[in-house]
């Protein structure tokens, strides 16, 4: 059995904020290394600040939830406890296999599980929500997608997870625009874009739809390999991002909404600034809705976040675009270009 003395941390830091990874699996602090280490970090001691711990163990995962909590939700697939005097607290219990407890007053996750090969995803997932909601204390709102710059030009890419955020945006890369963040750019109100993140997963598929890619990322690193997807976890910044000048206070020129559509052809309309708006609440919403903060000051969280996401389409005035994609690549690729003004 895995003790915790064998318990290992790792730092993440982006814009004055950090998360702190503490686990006795070296198998997950290799793979969240992986995922996330290409963060845009800052020099000075963070002063918002989470921690996830993840304990590989034999001891069997509702062991660990409190013996005055309450089964206050159940499916087969999983159950939620609460604690009837601290609603700060809850308790995720996944199928005997294992249990996350959140304390949203200490920003703070722990995870008990027998095998930490089998929540990898999880862990990553939960490190890009307590990011969220630590960025959003400090007044910086996510927003989920890839953007990309030329010259006065400020593209976003927005939609949910494979979507076509990173093709729409390597279709641009390819023709001379730069890279401004990869999967999340944060909004500060008062009217400036962020990068965030430029690593991103590229596998083969990308790699015949865009051949001189391969040529650009010289620099692959065997490690970052993964079979199932042939593909590899690269940082795209190394070859594709913005020079300094690039990534000052900006707001958007364009904003596309991606989807896929069963079709060879692609479509794209013009939408307007209050569809754009809906459509990036639908996807906050959405991300919230699959995380483990869902139940944290629901109301007032989603408030501040649509009163900055309106700021932000009504303070850019963006063009707004509902694009979907379909089967043909260079169908796709050519009608995006000409939507982002390429050529």
């Amino acid at each position: 059995m895995s003790t915790i003395l064998k318990v290992k941390a790792k730092h993440f830091k982006a814009y004055n904020v950090s998360v702190t990874l503490e686990t006795n699996s070296s198998l997950l602090l290799r793979e969240m290394k992986r995922y996330y280490s290409t963060y845009l970090s800052v020099r000075k001691a963070p002063s918002y600040h989470g921690t996830i711990v993840v304990i590989e163990t034999d001891i069997f995962p509702r062991d660990f939830i409190p013996k005055n909590a309450v089964c206050d939700f159940y499916l087969s697939s999983y159950s939620v406890y609460v604690l009837p005097d601290d609603k700060n607290r809850i308790f995720y219990e996944i199928k005997n296999r294992y249990l996350i407890s959140v304390d949203y007053a200490k920003n703070e996750v722990r995870c008990f599980a027998k095998s930490a090969e089998n929540i990898v995803l999880q862990i990553k997932f939960t490190m890009k929500m307590m990011f969220d909601i630590l960025l959003e204390e400090k007044g910086l709102f996510p927003i989920h997608c890839s953007g990309v710059v030329n010259g006065g030009k400020t593209v976003l890419f927005c939609g949910n997870t494979h979507s076509g955020k990173t093709t729409a945006a390597l279709s641009c890369l390819e023709s001379g625009y730069r890279l401004f963040s990869e999967d999340r750019v944060l909004f500060r109100p008062s009217g400036e874009l962020l990068p965030f993140y430029t690593r991103s997963r590229v596998d083969k598929r990308m790699f015949l739809n865009f051949p001189g890619l391969k040529n650009r990322l010289k620099f692959l690193d065997p490690s970052h390999y993964f079979e199932k997807t042939k593909g590899w976890y690269v940082d795209l910044g190394k070859a594709f991002f913005a020079k300094k000048s690039e990534l000052g206070p900006k707001l958007p020129s364009t904003l596309v909404f991606l989807n896929f559509h069963n079709s060879d052809d692609s479509v794209c309309k013009k939408i307007s600034g209050k569809e754009a708006l809906a459509r990036l609440k639908e996807g906050h919403l959405r991300e919230i809705g699959n995380s483990l903060w869902w139940m944290m000051d629901k109301d007032n969280r989603i408030k501040k976040v649509e009163n900055a996401y309106r700021k932000l389409v009504a303070g850019s005035k963006a063009k707004c675009y509902r694009f979907l994609i379909g089967r043909d690549h260079n169908k796709f690729s050519s009608l995006m270009k000409e939507v982002c003004g390429v050529g």
